[in-house]
């Protein structure tokens, strides 16, 4: 009778106070960084050994570009020196975990330890936190793993568009041909610094191919200071494709090809996508002198998954295509139809009903365990 008491006591508290279970936002889950330039994100994994992380630091001295580093605790540790090499640069470096484990089987204490544990050997070995980058080892998380995430204050849990695969033994060749098969504007390139690796051969290659097809590396940092030709949505709990592109009046399709989904219906929460066309923080003047273009974009295979390369020149749109004015507002009457109203509604309450199911579900998997 306590336990299901204390049960019923838990939920009336989540359905009494909704906004608390509501207020938590998930860290933005990156895939490919949401932007039209062509930049590309080159970032190297730090969880092993010392491996070629010199001959990495050389080359990208040698061609003045900056890189993204992740490390883990034990990485910093083992090698401080090379560490502080990194950090004393303009590359940019986040938090990879402590140990390198699977954070989906830690509970939410061990999540933190090893969060706060690598941001203190951070702080002592280079002078600098680790904040605001985290990359899951192995590419695995979840919506737990999000909303910590942005409680610690790691606004981005980054993870690739490409996987070289050179941690998997791969030759210089094969990782600049998987590059190559996915370059897009955006693209987050993931590579490794440990030993057994071509990275240190491939590099070179790649970025020689970058600057051929007129591709600018960048760090994450200088991508999350670019703003975005248009306007980014953060996937929440419910969230559907097409509930999204009612929300924003553009159409499921563009924005599933704008985002590269293979499949429509398979969105993550946390995700960050680009909602193409939309321009909502500079309104024009006088619109009639100034209308937003389209982007025309041709969808591209791989054999990791389907990537699209936009066309280097915009158009402008039809004469007889109604185009919403830049700046107007996104929920006004101009961007919605009469009866689109019910089912915005219907995505808003989905939305509340999920967040709550998954706040509910958690704390009653968290007494249980105890």
């Amino acid at each position: 009778m306590k336990r299901s008491s204390l049960v019923a006591l838990i939920l009336a508290i989540i359905l009494l106070f909704p906004t608390v279970a509501l207020a938590q936002e998930p860290a933005n889950l990156i895939r490919t960084w949401p932007t039209d330039e062509r930049v590309v994100a080159l970032t190297f994994d730090a969880g092993s050994d010392m491996g070629v992380s010199d001959e990495i630091l050389s080359t990208l001295d040698e061609y003045r570009v900056g890189a993204s580093f992740f490390f883990t605790g034990q990485w910093i540790e083992r090698y401080p020196e090379a560490a502080r090499r990194i950090a004393a640069t303009d590359h940019t470096i986040g938090n990879h975990s402590f140990s390198h484990p699977d954070m989906r089987e830690l509970s939410d204490e061990q999540v933190r330890e090893e969060l706060a544990r690598t941001e203190e050997i951070a702080q002592r070995e280079m002078d600098q936190g680790l904040r605001p980058f985290f990359r899951p080892p192995y590419g695995g998380y979840n919506d737990d793993l999000l909303r910590m995430l942005a409680a610690e204050g790691y606004d981005y849990c980054v993870m690739w568009t490409v996987d070289t695969l050179d941690w998997d033994g791969a030759s210089a060749q094969t990782m600049l041909s998987r590059v190559q098969d996915v370059l897009r504007p955006g693209a987050i390139i993931l590579m490794h610094v440990g030993s057994g690796t071509a990275t240190a051969e491939a590099l070179p290659l790649i970025l020689d191919h970058l600057q051929e097809q007129g591709y600018r590396p960048i760090t994450l940092q200088e991508m999350a200071e670019q703003e975005s030709e248009g306007r980014v949505y953060q996937v929440q709990p419910g969230d559907t494709l097409y509930g999204i592109a009612l929300e924003t009046g553009v159409d499921a399709e563009d924005i599933a090809r704008a985002n590269n989904l293979n499949d429509p219906f398979v969105i993550q929460v946390g995700q960050t996508l680009i909602i193409p066309g939309a321009q909502p923080d500079e309104p024009a003047e006088d619109p009639a002198e100034e209308e937003p273009a389209e982007r025309i974009e041709t969808p591209e295979e791989s054999t990791e998954q389907e990537e699209r390369e936009p066309e280097p020149d915009p158009v402008e749109p039809p004469p007889e295509e109604e185009i919403a004015e830049p700046g107007a507002p996104e929920e006004s009457e101009q961007d919605y139809p009469w009866w689109s109203f019910p089912f915005r509604m219907l995505g808003i309450l989905w939305r509340a009903f999920w967040a709550l199911a998954s706040e509910g579900i958690q704390l009653l998997v968290d007494f249980i365990r105890r």
